[in-house]
């Protein structure tokens, strides 16, 4: 038992120094030849270049359970051609989503960047190391000199592999951080512990082969994923990289966590009263609950933007809201599990759905949704539930050209 221990403590500090070693590997292509390290770290660092969407589906994330209401399980849901009225269903991304699209999870933050900056990925998926942020036309640039050239400064986003989030927001291996890293020949060490709300970051700053490198890990709050982000100057050795660090330490001490409204909607549930608009991987819902003044019934109706989302009520219950935003209102939690297929991606994914009850005098659309087609009702705890979602399965975007072509 006790060399189990020491094995897997050996084995913790070996991963931290690899993705420490990585990121200098990286840094390092911009003041030294590139030949023999493409040669060699092609071949090297093929396990990062896993999908950070990709492994945190596998994994499976979760909304934070201890300053929101919303719990994960979460399904898809989908529907085309419905002969009922429907409005448009618009989502508007926040910033923070903008710049971490497809991440399942992320931190609810308003980022501190420059207004310029975008989030691309490297338009080969097979070299694909993660997301980049900066000017579009810096990171086009980028990508065809083959990430040997930046003329202005962006940031290297990717999930972090080896360092995790333990339950009381410290991460792994951060007691022994600082003697792994003058182990590996690291020198004038700086590692501070910084918060965004309760998002723990751990920033470290250090010295080596006379070069100066700067990242750091943000724990989400979901399942102990982290990502890890590092900032990377201009090539030109003629410019000054004081501006790069300048935006990374703006980034990292002013961007602001999101609170009340947009907090839950960081999390994909963008809540207003009487519905929720649920957002995973760019495919929508809609989800309605009405409480009816003259007898306290409760009705919810399911409505998917289009046919990449299709979703499954699994429970639903009543309650008062627990968090400061809309504290004591009345809420509706619902119990999910949706199927998304659209171009970005193919989950089923299972999330609590929180909705801010609304009380009227006469529920909306009930004619509509009675006389409806493959409408499901069912009943939940005396809570009426209409599932349009479940009129049509949901079509992927090639079997949506095959039809089309036939038709």
């Amino acid at each position: 038992m006790f060399h189990l221990k020491k094995m897997r403590q050996k084995f913790r500090k070996m991963f931290i120094v690899l993705q420490i070693k990585y990121c200098y590997r990286v840094l390092q292509r911009f003041s030294k030849p590139f030949e023999r390290y493409l040669n060699e770290g092609t071949q090297k660092m093929k396990i990062f270049r896993l999908s950070p969407l990709i492994f945190l589906t596998a994994c499976g994330t979760s909304l934070p359970t201890d300053t929101s209401s919303l719990s994960s399980d979460a399904v898809l849901s989908n529907s085309s051609g419905l002969e009922t009225a429907q409005e448009e269903i618009v989502w508007e991304d926040l910033r923070i989503q903008q710049l971490l699209p497809d991440f399942l999870a992320i931190p609810a933050i308003e980022p501190f960047l420059p207004s310029n900056f975008v989030a691309l990925p490297h338009p080969d998926i097979m070299k694909r190391d993660g997301l980049y942020w900066g000017p579009k036309e810096v990171l086009e640039e980028y990508y065809l000199s083959g990430k040997k050239h930046i003329i202005s400064p962006i940031i290297w986003v990717t999930h972090s592999y080896d360092v995790g989030q333990n339950e009381d927001g410290t991460f792994t291996g951060e007691d022994t951080f600082y003697e792994d890293m003058i182990a590996d020949g690291c020198t004038d060490i700086k590692i501070d512990k910084l918060y965004w709300g309760n998002h723990p970051i751990m920033s470290v700053e250090y010295t080596q082969d006379g070069r100066r490198a700067r990242i750091a890990w943000i724990g989400l709050n979901s399942h102990g994923h982290v990502l890890l982000m590092s900032p990377f100057g201009s090539s030109d050795p003629n410019t000054s990289s004081e501006n790069a660090f300048q935006i990374w330490t703006d980034f990292l001490t002013k961007s602001r966590f999101l609170e009340g409204h947009d907090f839950y909607k960081s999390h994909g549930q963008d809540m207003r009263e009487g519905f929720t608009l649920v957002n995973i991987c760019g495919s929508v819902l809609k989800v309605l609950a009405e409480k009816r003044i003259r007898d306290g019934k409760i009705q919810i109706k399911i409505q998917p933007a289009d046919h990449t989302i299709s979703c499954k009520c699994l429970g639903v219950e009543q309650m008062l809201m627990p968090a400061k935003w809309h504290f004591f209102e009345p809420i509706v939690k619902i119990q999910t599990e949706s199927q998304v297929n659209n171009a970005r991606i193919n989950i089923r994914y299972s999330q609590t759905i929180t909705i801010l009850l609304k009380e009227v005098t006469e529920f909306s659309d009930t004619g509509k949704i009675d006389e409806a087609n493959g409408v499901t009702n069912k009943t939940f705890n005396n809570i009426s539930i209409f599932n349009l979602c479940d009129r049509n399965e949901v079509i992927s975007p090639l079997t949506e050209k095959l039809i089309n072509i036939l038709n």
